[in-house]
């Protein structure tokens, strides 16, 4: 297994154990968005949050984070309170996600 994603030390040492299961899902699905494309922000739509990517001829990419629709909003609203991650909503479309360093303000 050659691919990996690197997570911040300071969320594994200092913030994950502050964060509910939800939330620590919500933030690694965001980090292999991000950090695992080498990208600091990363468009994600909540359907891709849910049951994750497939391409147009059918190969899945990822399954998703498993949660429901009113937890991953949940997550993600505390997480942006917490200011470990930012986000741009875009309509309709794909919202922007961005990780944020040295975050702690839970």
């Amino acid at each position: 297994m050659n691919d990996y994603t690197r997570i911040p030390n300071g969320f594994l040492d200092e913030i994950m154990s502050r964060l509910s299961p939800p939330e620590i899902i919500v933030y690694l699905y965001i980090a292999r968005r991000t950090y695992g494309f080498n990208r600091r922000i990363a468009a994600i739509s909540l359907a891709q949050f849910q049951h994750g990517l497939t391409t147009k001829s059918g190969k899945v990419l990822d399954s998703g984070t498993g949660l429901s629709r009113s937890t991953i909003v949940l997550a993600l609203r505390s997480l942006e309170a917490y200011g470990i991650i930012r986000y741009t909503p875009n309509g309709f479309s794909k919202t922007r996600y961005e990780m944020v360093d040295g975050c702690a303000n839970i």
